[in-house]
């Protein structure tokens, strides 16, 4: 209700973007109901994501598609900016788990944390690379026929126990 006022307010249509775990079941589990949202119309996208600090190889993007089945609902797999132990995505890495993502059936990419303490630094050459780093991801990524082309890296990750539901296999 409050969106549909705001739409009216703005004179453009507004979409509602959520942001859960990997998998549909954990988000449940957390008390994040996102198939009864969907059902009722609820959301407009969903962006599933592995543990704030890592990207996921393992994110369980079929499900969230099943979920969403006969509906306008998107799914926007979220890539975090690391992977392995702090480690800075690339390039390469970056396009390997956007393929896998896109491949399984989401329907974009979101990026999170693809950002740099020093793009925020008073160091004018930091600030720059960061940029450049950024756009530079950021345009490979851009469709499908980018992260298909060029070289890849697949990465093998996984969620760690920590940030599980208790009884859940990570």
């Amino acid at each position: 209700e409050i969106l549909d006022e705001r739409e009216k307010q703005v004179n453009h249509s507004l979409k509602l973007m959520v942001r859960l775990t990997r998998d549909p079941e954990e988000s449940k589990i957390f008390g994040f109901d996102a198939e009864e949202w969907i059902k009722l119309g609820l959301v407009d996208i969903i962006v599933p994501s592995s543990r704030v600090t890592a990207t996921d190889d393992d994110m369980q993007i079929e499900k969230w598609k099943k979920l969403t089945e006969g509906t306008n609902v998107k799914i926007y797999a979220c890539q975090e900016d690391c992977c392995l132990y702090f480690r800075r995505q690339n390039i390469e890495t970056t396009k390997g788990f956007g393929k896998q993502y896109l491949d399984a059936g989401a329907d974009k990419l979101y990026f999170s944390n693809y950002f740099h303490i020093n793009f925020c630094s008073w160091d004018k050459e930091k600030r720059k690379y960061e940029k450049e780093r950024l756009y530079e991801i950021w345009d490979a990524c851009s469709s499908y026929e980018k992260v298909s082309n060029g070289d890849r890296r697949c990465v093998m990750t996984y969620q760690e126990a920590d940030v599980t539901p208790i009884g859940v296999n990570p």
